[in-house]
C-alpha cells in the first residue's frame, strides 16, 4: 500500500481527533481561495487563549501580520 499525502493528511486528522480536536473539511469553512489565514478566527483564538497574560487588540494584530508575512513555502 503506497502512502500518498492524502493518507498523511488522513492519518494527522485522526491523530488529532483523538486528541480532542475537531476536525472541518476545508469546503465548510467559508473564506476566499487564497485566503491562507482565517483571520476572524485565529484573532479569537489568541484572545481567548492568552488572556490570562492580557494581550492587547494591537499584540494579536502584530501576530497576525508576521504571520502573513511569510511567504507560503516557509510555513510549510
Amino acid at each position: 500500500m503506497k502512502f500518498t499525502e492524502s493518507r498523511l493528511e488522513q492519518a494527522i486528522i485522526e491523530l488529532l481527533g483523538a486528541q480532542g480536536y475537531p476536525y472541518t473539511p476545508d469546503t465548510d469553512i467559508a473564506r476566499s481561495e487564497d485566503e491562507g489565514l482565517i483571520e476572524e478566527n485565529l484573532r479569537k483564538y489568541l484572545s481567548e487563549k492568552y488572556q490570562h497574560e492580557k494581550l492587547t487588540g494591537n499584540e494579536v494584530y502584530q501576530v497576525i501580520l508576521k504571520l502573513k508575512s511569510y511567504a507560503t513555502s516557509s510555513l510549510i
